[in-house]
């Protein structure tokens, strides 16, 4: 099967709506070409005895829904590799042999003509001159990769992690390792997981078996003196490596590089309860950076503890990524809009402390990754009230690692209350599994005979909106469908419809559509409300007494929002036991408390007071602030621009100092909407 009859297929179940404009665009194929290997995938559907695919009028498709089948049981490609690859399997090739390669060697291997070759051996050349090495040739010899081993091995990781594991697997299996290396190699993780009680995720187990083959077959060839720097060398995981006889004939430098290809791979989970010194240093770290959240975002996060062990097992591999520039296999596209951009800025502020740590600034993708995780504990938040009334039990299966797991889950469980989730696994789990559920959601095809849906994590509102339809159509859920007869039947009863399809579609996309673009009751949805949407002026006031119980202080901070009808007199009481509480972080900067809770314990509407004393608050375990601003949030999906701006407030010394030092409300309010207005 060769790649574009696999872009195909996987487009067709990634999208089964698509049309053959967009799969023309998205492929960068004509309409002769996706017609020509359609007809190539029906002639394998008809040797398979399934249904062929089917093109309609309209541009859409219908496919049997075994069509994943056909994908599944043939992944590994043919000997031809695709002209985008062709250049980085010569370079892979040129790495596993540390002696010359003929030209005759390259064109064996790819099945392509000399002068063919000699043209991918250019782009070859501009590849490596980019990692500062030197693509050497010699008549009568060949070609032989020359310069530092350290930008060898790095440039073997890129490939590897940035190529299919399909077309490197098969060149490194018939031509270039010999089958000791890969049991070798094969033991070595098997035996790593099993030691540490980790599992690794599925694309990265597959990658470090290659990326192992091919360290170690230069290792036993090569005897590189360079030396172990002490980040890695500390590590369980490096000295575990030292002590295996498996790596008795390779150098130090060798096993430096497989200990930092599995330190920088996600794993899928780790039961693992002992730490390193290292990763002991990290959960300070973690710690730090989700604490940090709370307070910027007040977000309540459910079992705390777990989620910053969960954070752990993602943040340490991305740190070594980061540290010895590494590419990460997982990349999201954020939307370019105020409230992501509100979320990456917060992201890139926590892990600074995390990056002085490792000596290196995070890359955006990694960025992007935290961002979009620690974003769906907002969702979470935002949507603690719903209630689902679970029909099906399902599991998400991914081949990357926990940070995508657990973003996907929470995409899917927005997308169906109908639905319960019940975990995320890697493939190899869920072929060993027994099935106690009957839908699976993956991020590729599976040989099962459940529903098996693809989807991804950056789905556009109009993907969620097809999966969602046709998820609950096929589940027998579709109450929406008797929705939409009864709709069209009114409407062909009072005008006529020239295109039914297209009203149908649109119809759908109305009756799905998500719930929180009908939460905004006509605000901009670009636009999240300011701090000034929550504090008004009889919010605010100023007291100048020397010795204030911080009890009382507490109440008269609240009460103009008890007066005003924005929380009830039980929110004053679930404040006291907060503040009363050791392990209390409500605080932003060196002079500000934002006791607060969630609607569940009082809160009415929405609503922010502040309480500004001319001398100190003496608040429980010694902590003192001249500020007190309980904070009422009702709607948990709105405030996160507001929260912000008071937390920048919070850093901007002259502003507080401002505050400080005002006598009455009516001047601490027009100091904080010059503020807001400025956009500081």
């Amino acid at each position: 099967m060769n790649e574009r009859i696999q872009e195909i297929i996987s487009l067709l179940l990634e999208k089964p709506d698509i049309k053959v404009t967009e799969m023309m665009d998205k492929l960068a194929l004509t309409r002769r070409q996706v017609n020509y290997t359609i007809g190539l995938i029906n002639e394998d559907l008809k040797a398979h005895g399934l249904s062929p695919i089917k093109r309609h009028s309209n541009g859409t498709f219908t496919y049997t829904d075994k069509l994943q089948e056909l994908l599944v049981a043939d992944k590994n490609l043919n000997n031809n590799f695709p002209n985008k690859n062709r250049a980085e399997m010569i370079l892979l090739y040129l790495i596993c042999n540390v002696d010359y390669v003929s030209l005759d060697d390259l064109t064996a291997i790819v099945h392509y003509s000399k002068t063919t070759i000699l043209q991918d051996l250019k782009i070859a050349e501009q590849i490596v001159n980019k990692y500062h090495l030197n693509l050497k040739y010699n008549r009568s010899r060949g070609y032989f990769l020359q310069g530092s081993e350290e930008q060898i091995l790095r440039l073997a990781t890129n490939i590897i992690l940035q190529s299919s594991d399909n077309l490197a697997g098969n060149l490194l299996e018939k031509f270039a390792i010999n089958k000791d290396i890969v049991k070798i190699s094969l033991n070595l993780i098997t035996k790593f997981e099993a030691k540490f009680q980790v599992s690794f995720s599925d694309k990265y187990f597959n990658n470090l078996k290659l990326l192992v083959q091919i360290i170690v077959s230069r290792g036993l060839v090569c005897k590189s003196g360079l030396k172990v720097d002490g980040f890695i060398a500390k590590t369980k995981e490096y000295q575990y490596l030292r002590k295996l006889t498996e790596l008795s004939n390779i150098s130090d430098f060798y096993i430096k590089w497989i200990a930092l290809e599995i330190l920088s791979s996600n794993v899928f989970d780790k039961n693992n309860s002992e730490y390193s010194p290292d990763e002991i240093e990290l959960f300070g770290f973690v710690h730090q950076i989700v604490e940090g959240f709370k307070s910027r975002t007040l977000v309540n996060i459910q079992d705390q503890s777990r989620f910053e062990k969960r954070l752990l097992n993602h943040l340490r591999p991305a740190c070594f990524r980061v540290k010895y520039r590494l590419p990460s296999i997982e990349t999201l596209n954020l939307d370019n809009d105020k409230d992501e951009q509100l979320l990456v800025n917060i992201i890139k502020d926590l892990i600074k402390p995390l990056e002085q740590w490792i000596g290196t600034k995070f890359s955006e993708d990694e960025v992007k990754l935290l961002t979009y995780y620690f974003g769906y504990l907002l969702f979470d938040n935002a949507n603690s009230q719903k209630i689902s009334n679970a029909k099906y039990n399902a599991v998400v299966v991914c081949s990357n690692g926990i940070i995508m797991s657990n973003i996907l889950i929470k995409i899917l469980k927005n997308i169906f209350p109908e639905i319960s989730f019940l975990g995320t696994m890697s493939s190899r789990e869920f072929s060993e599994s027994d099935h106690d559920f009957n839908v699976v959601f993956s991020n590729m095809p599976l040989k099962t005979k459940l529903h098996n849906y693809i989807v991804k994590p950056n789905m556009t509102s109009t993907e969620k909106t097809t999966l969602r339809y046709r998820v609950l159509k096929d589940l027998g859920l579709e109450k929406v469908d008797y929705q939409l007869n009864a709709l069209l039947n009114l409407i062909a009863k009072y005008a006529k419809v020239n295109n039914e399809a297209k009203l149908r579609n649109e119809i759908i996309s109305i009756l799905l559509s998500d719930s929180e673009k009908n939460d905004r009751k006509g605000e901009d949805a670009g636009e999240l409300p300011n701090l000034l949407s929550y504090i008004k002026e009889k919010y605010i006031k100023v007291i100048s007494s020397k010795k204030t119980d911080w009890k009382d202080a507490l109440y008269q901070a609240l009460e103009p929002l008890i007066e005003d009808n924005k929380v009830e007199d039980q929110y004053y009481f679930e404040l006291v036991d907060q503040i009363s509480n050791r392990y209390n972080y409500s605080f932003l900067g060196q002079d500000i408390a934002i006791p607060h809770a969630v609607p569940e314990k009082g809160i009415k509407d929405d609503g922010i007071s502040l309480l500004i004393s001319h001398y100190p608050i003496k608040l429980p375990y010694g902590k003192k602030v001249r500020i007190i601003a309980p904070i009422a949030f009702f709607h948990m999906d709105k405030y996160l621009n507001a929260i912000n701006q008071l937390a920048d407030l919070s850093t901007n010394d002259r502003e507080i100092n401002k505050l400080l030092n005002t006598n009455t409300s009516e001047q601490a309010f027009t100091i904080l909407k010059e503020y807001v207005e400025r956009g500081e």
